[in-house]
């Protein structure tokens, strides 16, 4: 295994374990944190 596959396949799961964890987090987040009224108007 050349070094460049070993460093592209150990970035491919390092953004596979942050994509996991930020989906788990939004999951369990509550809907009035994520989307509070009136968070489309600036």
């Amino acid at each position: 295994m050349t070094e460049r596959r070993l460093r592209r396949q150990q970035a491919i799961g390092i953004l596979l374990v942050a994509a996991l964890i930020l989906l788990i987090a939004l999951l369990r987040a509550d809907r009035g944190m994520l989307f509070p009224p009136g968070w489309w108007r600036w």
